[in-house]
This record gives structure tokens, sequence and C-alpha cells, in this order.
């Protein structure tokens, strides 16, 4: 199977839509102190993407890491454009993903945000460029077979639950209604 046609479900941490070159790292990313929030470049000298621009990209990493001020971070790149055009973990990232939201309810902007299992984050590793779409991560072939190879394109039947719908509880809806 090529890897253009891989297509994965996880869970939508942020919904949306976005592609872009895929950055697949094996660590997380520190974003306070790891990247300059004015260019989206990645800084800190010890991290794989070390001196690649993140704006516009798909950004797979495990997770954030540090403290809570890179959702501070995240807020300053979704603000001044030069953020990456979607996330995708492998682990729970709360910091990074609670930036994301803040940033759609202040400024109005937002990216999508993915948590998939470890065997498909690193399946998703293999792509060049990516798609995120709702709780899907997978090659542009596969979201988009008449371009191309029929892939695993999964057409979803819309009498069904959609599979990959986020179950909230009554805790997650009374912290949604304040």
């Amino acid at each position: 199977m090529k890897p253009d046609t891989i297509i994965v479900s996880g869970r939508c941490l942020v919904d949306g839509t976005a592609s872009g070159k895929l950055l697949h790292a094996d660590i997380g990313l520190s974003f306070w102190g790891g990247v300059d929030p004015e260019t989206g470049i990645v800084i800190d000298r010890r991290h794989p993407l070390h001196g690649i621009c993140l704006t516009g990209a798909i950004v797979a990493v495990p997770s954030g890491r540090g403290s809570c001020s890179a959702s501070g971070i995240m807020l300053e790149l979704l603000k001044a454009g030069t953020a990456p055009a979607g996330l995708v973990f492998c682990e729970e990232e709360q910091i990074l993903t609670l930036a994301v939201i803040a940033a759609d309810e202040v400024f109005g902007t937002s990216i999508p945000v993915v948590q998939l299992g470890r065997q498909d984050f690193a399946r998703v590793g293999t792509l060049e460029h990516a798609m995120i779409q709702g709780g899907r991560v997978g090659g542009l072939d596969a979201f988009h077979p008449e371009k191309g190879t029929t892939g695993l394109r999964q057409e979803l039947d819309p009498r069904e639950p959609d599979p990959i719908a986020v179950a909230l509880t009554e805790a997650d809806r009374a912290m949604l209604d304040g």
C-alpha cells in the first residue's frame, strides 16, 4: 500500500479540515522556548525539527513538552498567522489543545487537532503531505481518490452515527456551558 493512501481515525480534539506538508517527529515539542512565534520556526536545537518552519504544515509530534506557557506561544502563533495548519498527537495533549480552543473563542481562528493511537501515529509519519478532516488523518489521495489512487477512502453513511464523534460526559457538557 502506498503511503499516500493511508487514512486513520482518531479522537477529534478540535474539529476542522486542513492539509499541508507533514512534519513528523517521535519526540514531543516544547513550544515555549522551542518555537519562535513570530516566524513559526523551531528554535529548539535538540529537537529533530530544529530550523524547520511549522507555518501551514501538519505537525505530528507525540505531545507538547513543558509547562502551560506553551499555550501562550500557540496563541501567539495563531494570532500572528504563523501557526501550523493542524496538530496530530498520540498522547494526551491538553495545553496546546486548550490554546487552540481559546484562540477560536478570542481571535476567531482555529486549527484542527487530532489524537491518534501509537500505531496510527507511526503510520501517518510515513506521509509527505497529510490532510486532517474531523478526527481522520491521512494522505491526500486517501481523501481525494479522484485525483489519483483510490486508497482507503471511506464514505460515511449520513444515516449512521459518526464513528469518530467525540462522546461528551455530563462533566464535559457542564464545563462547556461555563
